[in-house]
């Protein structure tokens, strides 16, 4: 909760009375960003995510816009990347509002690693796709993926029934490095106790 917080912190509210807006209030429970905005997220790093005129940008918290109100959706990572959706499309953007993939997928997932292949939706195919924009490898309509850590991802689609009585399932699995390869089965045992680190 906010008392746990630093004194410099501000937290989003809602002026239910006045403007009917979102703001944020320091823990005085004083408004420091006046309410304006159609929903408002907490700080992170300085920056907060907020909604203004139904669209999506960046603010600090000196009320300054970092990233203009241009965006439908914006999905933000802890690796300093956004997700970000214009006219349907969504790319990837830096905190300071630098294409690094321009919009042509219908949704992504950027890996915790900034420098690891991100999941891609287009065309209803999903594929794993690197910074150069390239296709690495495109997933089957019945695999799912894991994040890639330590260079490596899970790959893999359920087989076979479920078992409820002892709550299994079947699941084939591959693995595959950050250029689409798959890793071989003796580079497997290694490569699978570090993506558990």
């Amino acid at each position: 909760d906010s008392y746990d917080r630093p004194e410099d912190y501000l937290f989003p509210e809602y002026d239910r009375d006045g403007q009917k807006a979102w703001g944020y209030m320091n823990k005085k429970l004083e408004w420091i960003i006046e309410p304006q905005y159609k929903n408002a997220r907490d700080f992170t790093d300085g920056l907060a995510l907020v909604k203004k005129d139904n669209k999506y940008g960046l603010i600090n918290t000196n009320n300054k816009s970092v990233i203009h109100f241009e965006y439908d959706d914006i999905d933000i990572y802890d690796n300093g990347l956004m997700a970000v959706e214009v006219n349907d499309l969504v790319g990837i953007l830096d905190f300071e509002g630098n294409w690094l993939i321009n919009p042509q997928y219908k949704s992504i997932r950027i890996s915790p690693t900034k420098e690891a292949p991100f999941l891609a939706i287009k065309d209803n195919n999903t594929y794993f796709v690197n910074w150069n924009n390239e296709i690495i490898y495109e997933l089957e309509e019945d695999q799912f993926a894991l994040d890639f850590r330590n260079g490596i991802t899970f790959i893999y689609k359920e087989i076979g029934e479920i078992d409820f009585e002892n709550a299994t399932q079947l699941h084939e699995i591959i693995v595959i490095d950050e250029r689409g390869n798959l890793v071989l089965p003796e580079q497997f045992i290694e490569q699978v106790s570090m993506y558990l680190m």
